[in-house]
């Protein structure tokens, strides 16, 4: 818990408090249980604890589960997915005729798409690190579960990204034809 915001003053080590807060992230179901270990009571006396929220304008019970499943980048993997598989037939479809053109003269299409395939890991890794490396900025100040939960997510949408582009590429390989070769130089 940070002190960002509080007044501190010194008390006397005798004295008793009124009040306990309490801030944890993940909310936890034991909380009302736990705090109860900081009130005093006589043995014979059951503890008087009203344990209430400090701020409720935003509401006074959190669903988690609800809050992840309508988080608004709950579609970014699906997203990334679609857009790296039309950047992967694009940057194929943009060289069309070169393509067409090793076919004609009898490149074979395996040696076509190994060439392709370095290409796109040549801009694909840097593009990845780069949305690690922001990841990495993002969750540096987050604690525990939140930072695994972004490096997690941020990992799933950059492998899905990846592959993504590698089947784009793929299916656009697999639409030349070595036989359009002269089209395609008429269509430039």
């Amino acid at each position: 818990m940070s002190l960002a915001y509080t007044a501190v003053i010194e008390v006397p080590a005798t004295g008793l408090f009124d009040e306990c807060w309490v801030d944890v992230w993940p909310q936890r179901d034991d909380l009302a249980s736990l705090a109860t270990f900081a009130v005093r009571t006589p043995l014979d006396a059951p503890p008087e604890v009203r344990i209430r929220q400090l701020n409720t304008s935003m509401g006074e019970s959190l669903d988690q589960e609800l809050e992840l499943a309508n988080r608004v980048t709950r579609l970014l993997p699906l997203f990334s997915t679609v857009i790296a598989g039309l950047v992967g037939v694009v940057a194929v479809r943009l060289r069309r005729l070169e393509i067409a053109s090793a076919l004609h003269v009898g490149v074979r299409i395996r040696d076509l798409a190994g060439q392709l395939m370095l290409e796109c890991i040549s801009w694909a890794v840097p593009a990845g690190a780069l949305a690690l490396a922001a990841a990495f900025l993002i969750a540096r100040p987050l604690e525990g579960g939140d930072a695994v939960f972004v490096w997690l997510s941020a990992g799933f949408t950059v492998a899905t990204g990846a592959t993504a582009v590698m089947v784009g590429i793929f299916g656009g390989l697999a639409s030349i034809r070595s036989k359009r070769f002269f089209q395609f130089f008429l269509d430039r």
